[in-house]
């Protein structure tokens, strides 16, 4: 019986994304690279979260969403109002450049 509690448990949390914004990081979006020309970049941030629990990966839009909430947090702190992904995502990490743009 217990093993099966955790294994719910460890499916559930697999499912869950950890990492909120910080205040301020929601009016930083995402751009591709050909979209920030007219900005000015700031400098990058590496992110990671964590992709699986054990034996459990973690669905992967999961991991995406806690890899741009830490760069947008980033972004905020460094005075930025746009991130864009330099790398994909790798292992749970990827790499975003941060932008000030107009």
């Amino acid at each position: 019986m217990k093993r099966v509690l955790v294994s719910v448990l460890c499916l559930g949390l697999a499912g869950c994304t950890w990492v909120s914004l910080d205040p301020g990081a929601s009016v930083v979006t995402q751009r591709d690279s050909d979209s920030v020309t007219a900005c000015k970049r700031l400098g990058k941030t590496h992110t990671q979260t964590l992709d699986g629990l054990g034996f459990i990966p973690r669905r992967p839009s999961r991991v995406e969403e806690d890899l741009l909430a830490l760069a947008r947090n980033e972004a905020v702190r460094m005075g930025g109002n746009v991130v864009s992904p330099l790398s994909g995502i790798q292992a749970g990490e990827q790499d975003f450049a941060i932008y000030r743009c107009p």
